[in-house]
């Protein structure tokens, strides 16, 4: 059912079948594909690097070169502080060494128990924060940012909101779908939130 929702959400063509599409997609999103970490290791969602390494083994072919996968990283971590943090990593079940000698997550996705929520929240502000650094560090043709200021009406901002989390999913989807090796880390914020109150209409 999940994967028919997919589908039909995919070649709809109206925008109401489409939001009700959307809906049973989230309703039933299959989370077998995703690894519960236990609330016990919060650790993992304290500290960026952890979740940047762990995506970052992914993309490289780590074999206990730290030096490679400093250099590999962005922003680099010194090679020192990479071995403490893949020991960790291993320690939590979420890495494995394979007999090649090759290192490998043991879940492709991981979500965070809801009594982890303020951390998520505080590594999403260091997340942001970072994404400021690379817009002044990266050159534009190796990132996507810009910014609007819009003045809408409520229902508006309803429909926007909408279209966020539409796209949201549809680039998760994307992911999820990869069949290929990956071969790098990329980022992606997202970012819509008043800036003004709200002007009541009498």
């Amino acid at each position: 059912e999940y994967f028919e929702a997919l589908v039909e959400y995919g070649q709809a063509k109206k925008e109401s079948k489409r939001q009700e599409l959307f809906k049973k997609i989230l309703a039933r999103r299959n989370h077998s594909a995703f690894a519960k970490i236990n609330p016990a290791l919060s650790k993992y969602y304290q500290d960026f690097r952890y979740p940047l390494i762990r995506n970052a083994l992914m993309a490289c072919d780590f074999r206990g070169d730290y030096e490679m996968l400093s250099n590999f990283i962005y922003p680099t971590i010194p090679a020192g502080q990479l071995k403490t943090y893949i020991d960790n990593l291993y320690a939590w079940g979420l890495v494995i060494k394979q007999p090649s000698g090759r290192y490998t997550v043991t879940q492709r996705f991981i979500e965070p128990p809801a009594t982890l929520m303020e951390q998520v929240r505080q590594l999403n502000r260091e997340w942001i924060l970072q994404a400021a650094e690379a817009l002044m560090k990266l050159p534009a043709e190796k990132r996507h940012m810009s910014t609007m200021l819009l003045s809408v009406t409520p229902e508006t901002c309803k429909t926007i909101t909408r279209k966020v989390e539409q796209f949201r999913q549809e680039i998760w989807n994307i992911a999820q779908q990869d069949s290929d090796e990956p071969s790098c880390v990329m980022q992606l914020n997202m970012q819509y939130f008043p800036r003004s109150k709200t002007r009541n209409h009498e």
